[in-house]
């Protein structure tokens, strides 16, 4: 996932500020938050659920990861363009 993000910042040629979090801190926390916002407290939760594992999988096809973010950069993907 840290891969992930570094190729969606490289696309735009932007310095990425990658900072991690202890899984415990961050399920501490949504355990924390949940009386206050239950919707914030669900997205912490799931982001530490997503951490405990690694999502890789198969390769398929030959478009890949970093070259679509370039693409999307170009404004080459219509709604996924980002637009500044």
């Amino acid at each position: 996932m840290r891969r992930a993000g570094e190729l969606a910042f490289e696309a735009p040629g932007t310095p990425p500020r990658v900072s991690e979090i202890p899984l415990p801190v961050l399920e501490a926390a949504g355990r924390v938050i949940r009386p206050l916002n239950v919707n914030l407290a669900s997205l912490i939760l799931m982001m530490s659920t997503f951490a405990r594992g690694d999502a890789c999988c198969d390769a398929y096809g030959t478009h890949r990861l970093g070259a679509f973010f370039r693409d999307a950069v170009r404004g080459r993907h219509g709604d996924l363009a980002v637009r500044r």
